[in-house]
């Protein structure tokens, strides 16, 4: 059994974000009330699962925002110490997905993200007239994948 629990509403909203940019970041602690909130939703669905299952849940692995954020905040920080400035992500997320290889399982979780930024002049893409990453559909890239839990 998985299960994902998401508190969007607990999260910094995109004002705050854009007034504080590092709140962003995989362990800012603006996502504080966003994870307290997540590990109430975690331990009420043990609970509920328990009683549905008639005995208790056992929790196998867990994966948390710090872990698979991880690689937005490297992706931003190679870009700029490229040199590029005005580096943000435009868009990200994470898939989780379960396979079973062998007769056992293994979990693994991915993290992509569109990113924008501006080159230097002297950036070799720069001169072709490319001096803007922008991303838009399909400049999306994948960042990270993991496996977080083998049976």
């Amino acid at each position: 059994m998985v299960h994902h629990a998401n508190a969007m509403s607990s999260c910094p909203n995109m004002a705050a974000i854009l007034a504080n940019p590092a709140i962003s970041k995989a362990d800012s602690i603006g996502f504080a009330g966003a994870m307290n909130n997540m590990s109430q939703q975690h331990t009420a669905a043990m609970a509920d699962r328990a009683v549905g299952l008639g005995g208790p849940v056992i929790p196998q692995a867990h994966l948390h925002r710090t872990t698979y954020m991880q690689c937005i905040d490297d992706e931003v920080a190679r870009k700029e110490a490229q040199g590029r400035t005005e580096v943000d992500h435009l868009a990200a997320g994470t898939n989780v997905v379960g396979f079973r290889v062998g007769g056992q399982w293994e979990f693994w979780w991915q993290t992509w993200a569109i990113m924008k930024y501006k080159r230097p002049l002297m950036a070799p893409k720069g001169w072709f007239g490319h001096r803007r990453e922008s991303g838009g559909l399909g400049a999306a890239k994948l960042l990270d994948a993991q496996c977080f839990w083998r049976q």
